[in-house]
């Protein structure tokens, strides 16, 4: 079960920033053909809600994640599929597997 974290709010986000650089639109631009602010399509990429969200989190309903993968020509699927890694491990798990290694290679100094 995947759960919405910080970790794949910012996931989604740089799939949605790749995919907006890969076909070379602004911010502006996607959120026109989205029918979403520059600043809600900004909040998505940094992975941030805005000041009312008590999580802090960017967490866009389903719609927009829709609207978005439409404009930019892409499967909602896609978007998503983003928060696992090849294998089958989740984000969240390669975040901790990550940091786990991190600390690790902390301890030998």
């Amino acid at each position: 079960m995947c759960m919405w974290t910080p970790l794949t709010a910012k996931v989604l986000g740089e799939r949605v920033r790749a995919r907006r650089l890969d076909l070379r639109l602004s911010r502006r631009a996607l959120g026109e053909r989205a029918g979403l602010s520059e600043n809600q399509i900004y909040l998505i990429e940094a992975g941030r809600g805005s000041n009312v969200e008590p999580s802090g989190m960017s967490n866009p309903k389903a719609s927009s994640i829709f609207a978005i993968a439409e404009a930019l020509w892409m499967d909602p699927a896609d978007l998503l599929i983003a928060l696992t890694r090849p294998g089958g491990a989740s984000m969240e798990q390669a975040f901790v597997a990550e940091r786990t290694q991190e600390i690790e290679s902390l301890r030998e100094y």
